[in-house]
């Protein structure tokens, strides 16, 4: 359940403004992964108490849910992206890719933040190698709102990129299954190989290639 406690406590304790981080897209066989970082301030809780009685974690909100919250917490929330595509992904690994992005999304608001909340990724302690101060938390999406705001930023942020995707690559249909592993995907990978977006690097992809 989706709580403020965590960051009502941490501003009590003096902190002015916490970023939440949350990634989308890191298991997908195709397109980029993405990381959103979403700033909350005191005041913010106060001011937002209609939408943030509206979030969950992207994946416990359905894809309409999803889209109409959206534009609403960009409105009423400061927040950026970091982006590295299939490219990126192959050339340095999904481990150091999911590292950069975290940077990239938190750079614009580096010197404003005092301290970072952030989704822990099964296997992997470490992908967050930024200054800040920061806490690293199991299914914080699913428990704190910070990093709840960012799960919703990043799902629905990729989600668009891939139904763009979709139009240039029709015959994957990226907007069904966004670039992940279905038995569909599978079916139309076998029947005529990758395209430009796939990750050449994962499994699936490098066994057609063969």
């Amino acid at each position: 359940m989706i709580n403020t406690d965590l960051e009502k406590g941490l501003f009590q304790k003096g902190y002015q403004v916490i970023a939440g981080f949350d990634e989308a897209g890191r298991g997908a066989w195709a397109g980029p992964i993405i990381a959103a970082c979403v700033l909350l301030r005191k005041e913010d809780l106060e001011k937002n108490k209609e939408l943030i009685a509206q979030v969950n974690d992207s994946k416990k909100l359905s894809s309409q849910k999803r889209e109409k919250l959206f534009p609403e917490i960009r409105k009423n929330f400061l927040g950026n992206f970091g982006v590295a595509d299939n490219k990126v992904i192959d050339q340095i690994g999904i481990q150091r890719a999911n590292v950069l992005i975290m940077e990239k999304a938190s750079k614009k608001f580096k010197d404003q933040v005092d301290i970072a909340l952030l989704d822990h990724i099964g296997g992997f302690d470490n992908y967050y190698q930024g200054d800040l101060e920061h806490r690293i938390i199991v299914h914080g999406d699913a428990q704190h709102l910070a990093i709840a705001l960012a799960s919703i930023m990043a799902k629905v942020y990729r989600d668009q990129l891939m139904i763009n995707y979709a139009k240039k690559y029709p015959k994957y249909f990226f907007e069904k299954h966004k670039g992940y592993g279905t038995k569909k995907h599978l079916e139309v990978l076998q029947k005529i190989g990758a395209c430009d977006i796939h990750r050449k690097s994962y499994k699936p992809i490098r066994i057609l290639e063969e």
